[in-house]
């Protein structure tokens, strides 16, 4: 079964799917023991940060996001990126 949807609904899906992902990863990040393995849990959640400010030029760009949400979540994820790169470091 196919069910069509309308860009308004995939650029929501697509929006809300990048933004958590982040987070996800943070929390299981915090969630480890060890500092190897913290540390390899915040890089990744960085790079998820990069996937969802890439994601919202990527709507803005094709004119798919009417909204003016995308630059918020930009410096949203330049923020959580930054407090990121500094917990990496304190683990290195």
């Amino acid at each position: 079964m196919v069910i069509a949807a309308s860009p308004t609904t995939c650029c929501a899906l697509l929006r809300t799917r990048c933004s958590s992902s982040p987070g996800r990863s943070l929390a299981e990040g915090a969630n480890r023991r060890g500092a190897g393995l913290k540390r390899q849990r915040f890089v990744e959640s960085r790079g998820e940060c990069a996937e969802a400010a890439a994601a919202a030029d990527l709507l803005k760009v094709l004119q798919l996001d009417k909204s003016s949400d995308s630059g918020e979540l930009k410096h949203l994820a330049g923020r959580v990126s930054a407090m990121l790169t500094r917990l990496i470091a304190r683990l290195e």
